[in-house]
């Protein structure tokens, strides 16, 4: 029973991660006030009940529609985890991710390197060695995300 429980699991996790790939996104994003950046795996759909069982599964936020009655473009809905949320089902997919295996890989580093170090300080008050090295992860996961 307990391998059966498993290996749903192991394809729960493999079909989220083909959904990342083809759709998701993850990002460092910079903090608007310019102290600190933070992690973010996002999924765009028009299939509101995708994103759906993906929050009942995994936690995070839906939002939209966004682009209604633009046409004849579907509306659109974005889910999202962030920070530690994001990291904990990264690292899951990691073995699994194909075309966002970078990311996630850079989205680790970073998590280790930066943000773990990051939250002992205030925005306004971290050292600037710390906020290069934020800048440093950030540009590396917006070339990956460009290729």
């Amino acid at each position: 029973m307990i391998e059966k429980e498993n290996c749903r699991k192991i394809a729960k996790l493999s079909y989220l991660a083909g959904i990342v790939d083809g759709e998701g996104t993850i990002m460092i994003q910079r903090y608007k006030d310019g102290g600190g950046y933070g992690l973010i795996l996002s999924i765009g759909n028009s299939n509101f009940e995708v994103l759906q069982w993906i929050q009942e599964r995994y936690g995070g936020n839906i939002v939209g529609p966004t682009h209604v009655n633009e046409g004849n473009r579907k509306p659109m809905y974005t889910w999202a985890l962030y920070g530690e949320n994001a990291r904990r089902l990264i690292k899951k997919l990691i073995g699994t991710l194909i075309i966002k295996k970078l990311q996630a890989e850079i989205a680790e580093e970073f998590w280790i390197k930066y943000s773990t170090l990051s939250k002992h300080y205030t925005r306004s008050r971290r050292p600037k060695w710390l906020v290069e090295r934020g800048r440093g992860y950030h540009e590396q996961m917006r070339q990956a995300n460009h290729r």
